[in-house]
């Protein structure tokens, strides 16, 4: 009997890293025509190596896919943080302008993490992005308002009395 023909099939089950309750199942099924001459089990063997090699890569990408899935839903949630955080404040303070910042940063790294997510073929939806930092008006310093000390004295008509400055 004369082998024309070979195939191989490899597959195998993992565990999701993210979720104990949900395996993967992932195989691939290879065949190659023999040549004249061809040695069967060599190519049997590099047959095998390869359907081995791309279940193996598949499972590195599904791992990966999964890393950066747990990564972008925590980017979310610190994102959703940040943009409560500046409600919280006062609009147009510099608390809120610091954390305006912050919330609009985050969105950028939730954008590239759809970005990664998106070259492995998985889609995620991205939030409504937040505020245009650039915009926002730049505020002094509040500056603490002190009326009168007990004597009755204007602290700002004294103040460069006693600095140390000799005329």
């Amino acid at each position: 009997m004369k082998r024309t023909q070979i195939s191989v099939q490899y597959a195998c089950k993992f565990n999701d890293p993210q979720k104990r309750y949900m395996n993967h199942n992932y195989g691939c099924s290879l065949s190659a025509d023999l040549e004249p001459g061809d040695d069967a089990e060599a190519c049997r063997i590099a047959l095998a190596a390869e359907a081995e090699a791309f279940v193996n890569n598949r499972r590195t990408l599904i791992y990966k896919a999964a890393e950066l899935e747990e990564e972008f839903k925590t980017r979310q949630r610190e994102f959703k943080y940040a943009v409560d955080e500046v409600r919280h404040y006062e609009e147009g303070s510099v608390k809120a302008r610091e954390k305006k910042i912050k919330a609009n940063k985050l969105y950028e790294e939730l954008q590239q993490t759809q970005h990664a997510l998106g070259k492995l073929g998985v889609q995620v939806d991205l939030p409504k992005p937040f505020i245009d930092v650039s915009a926002a008006p730049v505020l002094p310093a509040k500056r603490e308002v002190v009326d009168a000390d007990e004597e009755g004295n204007d602290p700002d008509e004294h103040a460069d009395e006693g600095a140390g400055i000799d005329d």
